[in-house]
């Protein structure tokens, strides 16, 4: 079976990886304020919108007396989302499409509170309930919505930004007598929950979260009905109350969790982002892409799930996206399916060496040509972006040593028979084309893949060998300035050594030499007796 990717194919992947960068670059944040200020003046028109429509549909009154408290409290939840999100997610600021994401996510919790006003007000409920429907209202408000579906979008800190954000928007949906509740609800779920989401990674463990989360909004109920049975006593209508607003708060958790479920799959598509959820879908071995890589490239594939294993345990070790370093491990050296034989892992001992008969300049164009093959099967597969990413960015801007030295060599041979001048090796055709590192998955997997593979020369994997290969190898990167682009600190990099050092002296140990059985003792013996040479006299 061939898996080579044709030239016209491979024309049109690199069509699209420039349309893909020139698109990252046109929406880059520091590149268009006026863009994502329009953004922002558009989540203001729709809350108004929301806001106006459910005023007159419940009251039948104008919205303008109503006006300044809401534009005040939109423009109050815009900037407090914006500085929420400086403090911790600084790099969802870098493109607009992420800003417009999130955006579209608190507009779609305001639209969703103005339809649980709606509902309060509906003429069935208005019949047949002895208590004013305005004071339900807040508890039919979808509370989990906008903080998970943001966390599982774009990290936690834009959960709790767009959570805090989303809880002043409702503001603008209840009345001024239900505002310190409703306040105080929405701060609540918009801290709690993120965490309950954040390491979701299927949609069973996320409907648990949901009812993990919807339990925190009955505490809630409970809190708020037990301070006003305080004070006023009880009575039937405060009970009956309180029975409703239960029953409102079950609901809109069930709402928020159906609205997150159906909505996530469609923002992901349309603005390239990838939740864990997703990324568990490509942690199965039994990809069609892994299952290929195993048989036609049965040295890389070992060689990548190692990498998985030593990425994981890193990132997890940093507060790193651990299941994204394992996942891109898995796809990052993808492109090698197209020619296998050429690299070292794959090579069986009964075969020549291909590089043996081409110059170190076309081995290293071969060698290169990975990456942007790999990248082309990972658009043919629909890979998720971040682990397009992790592919193009996992070698860097490396140097191939190995032909680099190839060629000096090879230059100063010529250059001894006079035929050539040994400086004309040029260092930048022994490099990758880059890009560097971006993230620190793209970086932790960088260095796992160099370290795996210069794992395999080690004679004797002892901790101080293996601890003396990680440092070497780590700071000849840093050296070569391949982590420059990574927001990688010294102490990540410091952690990240020790993580190797211990999971690589973990695999690579020496294993016990067992005893052979008695039987295979006998058997031994009996065969070094009829070897042996007949002794004289016998």
């Amino acid at each position: 079976m061939k898996f080579e990717i044709s030239r016209t194919r491979l024309k049109k992947v690199g069509s699209r990886e420039r349309k893909f960068l020139a698109g990252i670059e046109e929406v880059a944040f520091r590149n268009g304020n006026l863009l994502a200020l329009l953004y922002a003046l558009g989540v203001v028109a729709a809350t108004l919108g929301c806001a106006f429509w459910s005023v007159r549909a419940t009251t039948g009154d104008e919205f303008g007396t109503q006006l300044p408290r809401a534009l005040a409290a939109v423009l109050v939840a815009l900037l407090c989302s914006r500085i929420l999100m400086g403090i911790d997610g600084r790099d969802l600021l870098k493109r607009n499409s992420r800003i417009l994401m999130l955006c579209l996510v608190g507009v779609f919790g305001a639209a969703f509170s103005a339809l649980g006003v709606v509902a309060a007000a509906a003429p069935a409920l208005e019949r047949h309930l002895d208590f004013e429907v305005a004071r339900i209202a807040p508890f039919l408000f979808p509370l989990l919505f906008a903080p998970a579906l943001a966390t599982l979008l774009a990290g936690p800190a834009a959960g709790v930004a767009i959570g805090v954000g989303a809880a002043l928007l409702n503001l603008v949906f209840v009345p001024e007598t239900g505002v310190l509740p409703a306040l105080a609800g929405g701060i609540v779920i918009a801290v709690a929950a993120p965490p309950l989401v954040a390491n979701v990674k299927r949609r069973t463990a996320l409907l648990r979260a949901f009812i993990a989360g919807g339990c925190v909004q009955l505490l809630g109920v409970v809190v708020l009905f037990s301070s006003r049975l305080a004070a006023d006593g009880i009575s039937d209508e405060l009970l009956r109350e309180a029975l409703f607003a239960a029953g409102a708060t079950v609901v809109s958790a069930g709402f928020a969790f159906a609205a997150t479920v159906l909505l996530l799959p469609l923002l992901e598509h349309l603005f390239g982002a990838c939740s864990n959820i997703r990324l568990n879908d490509y942690a199965d071995l039994g990809h069609s892409l892994l299952q290929k890589l195993s048989l036609a490239a049965p040295g890389t594939y070992h060689h990548s799930v190692v990498v998985a294993t030593l990425s994981a345990a890193a990132a997890d070790r940093i507060g790193a996206n651990s299941l994204l370093a394992r996942v891109g491990s898995y796809y990052h050296d993808i492109g090698k399916l197209t020619k296998p034989n050429y690299y070292t892992e794959n090579a069986r001992p009964d075969q020549a060496n291909p590089h043996d008969g081409i110059s170190p300049n076309m081995s290293a164009v071969i060698i290169a040509a990975h990456v942007k093959e790999g990248i082309g099967l990972a658009l043919h597969y629909n890979l998720p972006p971040p682990i397009r990413d992790i592919i193009r960015e996992h070698q860097g801007t490396s140097v191939m040593h190995w032909f680099l030295h190839k060629a000096k060599e090879d230059a100063k041979a010529k250059a001894e028979a006079g035929k050539t001048d040994p400086a004309t090796v040029d260092e930048s055709q022994f490099r990758y084309s880059g890009p560097r590192p971006s993230t620190k998955e793209s970086g932790i997997v960088l260095l796992a893949d160099s370290i795996e593979a210069a794992s395999r020369s080690l004679e004797r994997p002892t901790h101080g060998a293996i601890e003396n290969l990680v440092n070497n190898i780590v700071s000849g990167k840093i050296d070569d300035e391949q982590l420059d682009c990574c927001p990688l600190s010294f102490l990540d990099v410091a952690l990240i050594k020790r993580t190797f050092t211990t999971s690589l002296t973990n695999i690579l140990h020496a294993r016990v030499a067992y005893p052979a059985d008695d039987k295979s003792k006998e058997a031994k013996h009996d065969a070094d007796h009829r070897s042996a040479p007949a002794q004289p006299g016998a």
